[in-house]
């Protein structure tokens, strides 16, 4: 089955989760247009976008993105993760997150790895706090979105002074899963 119809499959059938009520990310046209967004990232060396599989079971778990690459400042931002319903709670986004975060931190030489997540969003916001994010503020009304409502984001950061803590945090968790 082609990434696409696995990420679909596996991302889809939840429609009560937070990509398909805030973006509408709950039919294949609209995951259409994200790996269209992954690949002109890519073309333009602004950002990469992942596909997670379970290392267990072999299913696309989830997605996840670098955004906001910028080499000059050695900076860039985690993004736009929808981890499947089955896979949350799970060992699944550690280990995603651990996984890119050695690359940001240890590959790219990362000064500063950013996440920008829904003020409502408590879910993701628990899990960026839980692998190591400090938080750094809000942006109050940065966006419309689709159902009308305004959103605030909330900026949390990994910087390269606190990764062999949070590297630590995280073997730890991915090794007792």
């Amino acid at each position: 089955m082609a990434l696409f119809d696995e990420t679909c499959k596996s991302l889809i059938p939840d429609p009560n989760g937070w990509y398909s009520v805030m973006f509408g990310l709950n039919t294949p046209e609209a995951y259409k247009k994200e790996f269209e967004i992954a690949e002109d990232l890519r073309k333009s060396q602004n950002g990469v976008g992942y596909a997670i599989r379970d290392s267990l079971s072999g299913e696309i778990a989830g997605i996840s993105f670098f955004l906001r690459m910028d080499d000059e400042n050695r900076s860039l931002e985690i993004g736009t993760t929808n981890i499947a319903l089955r896979f949350r709670n799970t060992y699944v986004n550690s280990s995603a997150k651990f996984l890119m975060l050695q690359e940001a931190f240890e590959n790219l030489k990362c000064i500063r790895v950013s996440f920008r997540v829904d003020e409502e969003n408590k879910i993701s916001r628990a899990a960026v706090e839980r692998i190591g994010g400090k938080y750094g503020g809000l942006l109050r009304s940065e966006r419309i979105l689709p159902d009308g409502r305004i959103r605030n984001y909330c900026f949390y950061s990994i910087i390269d002074s606190e990764w062999p803590d949070v590297k630590l945090r995280l073997e730890k968790r991915t090794s007792s899963s």
